[in-house]
């Protein structure tokens, strides 16, 4: 299975990126193709999303390379913190770029909802966040994660196969705290043993 690990986080010796090495790591010992893209990485930014006179997006050169990474990838895996109930800006801006109409989905004059282009596909998102997970689960559940889930994935139909957050991050995390976290990872990543 190819893997696709998007990792949406300024620092790059954060917690959010040793999540992201964590479940590559898993993945690739039970045989799978794994590539991380840090989206604060200069090698993979993108532009934010600008229209033309027509209402049609731009040329974006990093654009055609994203669609094949989308295409190849059978998981994509969506690494963040939480920023105002929602995923960082660049990520948002990653969905703008690439799941783009006529990629991901296609409006159809005589039906309702697109077609969705990219099914087949599943998903799975880990978010940290600095509030407690109790504050999260009673009011960010009705953002983030049904956002997520109905307005981004679905509509491409992406199957989404789980949701973890990690509260608590702005304190001090004991070590063994932060390495149970990583074990969570890890058994999530152990799901995609070959049959």
């Amino acid at each position: 299975m190819n893997i696709l690990i998007i990792a949406a986080h300024p620092n790059p010796n954060g917690f959010t990126h040793k999540i992201a090495e964590t479940y590559k790591t898993t993945s690739e010992k039970l045989g799978h193709t794994v590539k991380i893209l840090d989206l604060y990485n200069q090698q993979y930014t993108q532009d934010y999303l600008r229209m033309n006179e027509t209402n049609r997006p731009l040329d974006e050169p990093k654009r055609d390379e994203m669609h094949k990474q989308i295409t190849r990838a059978n998981e994509m895996v969506f690494i963040f913190p939480i920023r105002w109930f929602d995923c960082p800006a660049i990520l948002k801006n990653r969905f703008d770029q690439n799941f783009s109409h006529g990629f991901a989905f296609k409006y159809r004059s005589w039906k309702l909802t697109p077609a969705k282009l990219l099914k087949g596909k599943t998903a799975r998102v880990f978010a940290t966040a600095w509030a407690p997970n109790r504050v999260f689960w009673t009011i960010g559940a009705i953002t983030l994660k049904l956002s997520f889930r109905l307005f981004r994935l679905d509509y491409v139909w992406i199957s989404l196969k789980n949701f973890t957050v990690f509260g608590n991050m702005n304190k001090l995390r004991l070590p063994k705290q932060r390495a149970h976290m990583l074990k969570e990872t890890e058994a999530i990543a152990n799901r995609n043993k070959k049959k």
